[in-house]
Parts: C-alpha cells; sequence; structure tokens
C-alpha cells in the first residue's frame, strides 16, 4: 500500500520508528502532535513541507533524509535530541539550518 496523505487529527505522540520509508507521501497532517521519539519520519522522498504547531519535544533523529523537502514549520519546539534534522539536503538555504 503506498500512502500518499495522511491526517491524525488527534494524535498527540508518536513513538519510535514513525513513518519511515513512504516515497508517495506528499501530505501529512499532525496538529496537535506535541512530543515525538527517535527516527521520526526518515525517507520520505515525496514530503515537500510539513507544519508540526504543537510540537514542543523530539526525543532523536527527527526528520532525517527527506530530499524533497523546502519548508518545516516547528513553532513551539523547545527540546531537539540527537540527529534533529539531518541529511536533508534542501533544508540547508530553504531553513538556514546547516546538517553536520
Amino acid at each position: 500500500m503506498r500512502i500518499k496523505s495522511l491526517h491524525l487529527a488527534e494524535l498527540t505522540e508518536a513513538g519510535d520508528d514513525f513513518l519511515r520509508y513512504n516515497n508517495a507521501l506528499t501530505s501529512l497532517d499532525l496538529p496537535e502532535l506535541t512530543q515525538v521519539g527517535d527516527d521520526f519520519l526518515r525517507y520520505n522522498d515525496a514530503l515537500t513541507s510539513l507544519d508540526l504547531p504543537e510540537l514542543t519535544i523530539v526525543r532523536g533523529w527527527f526528520f532525517f533524509f527527506n530530499e524533497a523537502i523546502t519548508r518545516l514549520n516547528l513553532p513551539l519546539l523547545t527540546e531537539a535530541g540527537y540527529g534533529f534534522l539531518r541529511f536533508n539536503s534542501n533544508v540547508d538555504n530553504s531553513l538556514g539550518v546547516t546538517n553536520e
């Protein structure tokens, strides 16, 4: 099954290994998400933007190897663990973030 769009209106926490290797995913809506575990959103090659308006805590390995991303909105983020925003080639220019 290839998921192109996912809307989880009531989800507030996501554990480890959430949404990996979804090459068809173009739309993701998680408006109430406040916390994520390790390995969140890896290898989602079609996802170009992401808004997580309520996200405050990222445990580790957040959002990496998502080559198409050009827009990321995390206005309430207060805690980011290891591996935050790694290996997203388009993030450097659009968000002013430098990947190691």
